[in-house]
Formats: structure tokens, sequence, C-alpha cells
């Protein structure tokens, strides 16, 4: 019998082209498992940084040296997120499926997870009315 906890989880790398918005949404669930502490996270991820990501955050330590998972998912985001004049919610309701069903499912539901506020009916009307007739 395996335990859960006997199970080995891979810890996520990032190199600044993915999705910012699910490499936290990962790691957060990594550490949650694990039950890392704040102060410990910080340090686990800037290990799985890869790419241009890596001298980018080499400056950033040195200039103001981040401590908590907090500060750090905060300046990811501001970083390689998606521009704070992007509104996902604008974007979920104007989505139309061009190609297959699961590219225009995949799509909306990202911008789904990004939009607050939305009730399920409403969710699932907007889905609905994207779809090819």
């Amino acid at each position: 019998m395996i335990h859960v906890r006997d199970i080995s989880l891979g810890f996520p790398h990032f190199d600044g082209h993915s999705s910012v918005l699910e490499w936290i949404f990962k790691a957060k669930n990594f550490f949650d498992y694990h039950h890392t502490p704040d102060a410990n996270r910080v340090d686990i991820a800037a290990i799985h940084f890869e790419k241009e990501v890596v001298p980018w955050f080499q400056m950033l330590q040195r200039l103001s040296a981040i401590k908590t998972w907090a500060e750090l998912t905060t300046v990811l985001k501001s970083q390689f997120g998606p521009s704070p004049f992007d509104c996902s919610m604008v974007e979920l309701f104007k989505l139309q499926q061009i190609g297959t069903v699961s590219d225009y499912y995949l799509k909306f539901m990202s911008l789904a997870n990004r939009s607050s506020g939305l009730s399920d009916d409403a969710l699932l009307n907007c889905f609905l009315s994207g779809l090819h007739a």
C-alpha cells in the first residue's frame, strides 16, 4: 500500500514564458501540501527559476530582498503576469470558439479563473454563447 505522503511531487519550474498565474497556483499547492513554512517558500521557488527569471530575481534580491511568499507572488505577477489594463472578464464575454471545443474550453477556463463575481449560471451562459452553433 502506498501512503499519499510517500508520493514524490516535483516542484514546478518557471522560465517567464509559461503562465505565471498557473505557476503560482501549482507552487502554492505544493507548499500547502508539504506544509512548507513561509520563510522557506521564496528560497525553494528561486531554486526553480530558469532562463530570464534568474537574472531578474537576482537583481530584485540585490535591490530589495524579497522575504515572503506574498511579496514574491506580487512582484512575479507584476513582471510576468497579464497587464493590469487587460480585463479578463471583458475577454471572457467576447470569447468565441474558433478552433476545437477543447481549445475553446481551455481558454474559457483560463479567463473564468481570473474573473471574479460571476455566478455559475452566468459562466454557463457565457460559455454556451461562445460556442459555434
